[in-house]
């Protein structure tokens, strides 16, 4: 049952300029956001970075190129050292209805980090921690990984 694969980390360290744009899908106008990004993002980001340098395409068949890397991970983790709020944006929106070119106001949802521009602060950073089981990473991806 147990495979005695060898697992190795992928330590990603990156600075936040601002913060991030993840909002809950089921809402009208109202567009809550998410304060901490779900691991499916944080294995998009790993997917895009790996897709682009291996030239491998966004999609592959009926799935994204992030389907593929996801079955060979073990754990994916992250750690933000800046505390977090939620922020709302009264954006226009223009839509046609019925043949008619119509126009309202949303409120978008956006996570912003928080920091004080001194000396003694840093710009805050996210840590992601990746594992990965390397036999399966050969197998999906051959020996270019």
């Amino acid at each position: 049952m147990n495979s005695l694969s060898s697992p190795f980390f992928l330590k990603v360290s990156c600075i936040i300029h601002w913060g991030w744009k993840l909002n809950l899908v089921p809402f009208s106008k109202s567009r809550p956001p998410l304060l901490i990004p779900p691991p499916t993002t944080l294995i998009g980001a790993l997917a895009y970075s790996l897709n682009r340098t291996l030239k491998i395409a966004e999609t592959l068949h009926d799935y994204s190129g992030a389907e593929y890397l996801r079955d060979t991970l073990k754990y994916v983790g992250f750690r933000i050292d800046a505390p977090l709020t939620n922020y709302f944006d009264l954006t226009k929106i223009s839509f046609f209805y019925r043949k008619e070119v119509r126009s309202d106001a949303i409120a978008l949802g956006k996570t912003y980090t928080l920091f004080q521009k001194r000396p003694q602060y840093e710009a805050p950073t996210i840590t992601i921690c990746y594992v990965i089981d390397e036999d399966k990473a050969l197998s999906t991806f051959g020996e270019k990984i």
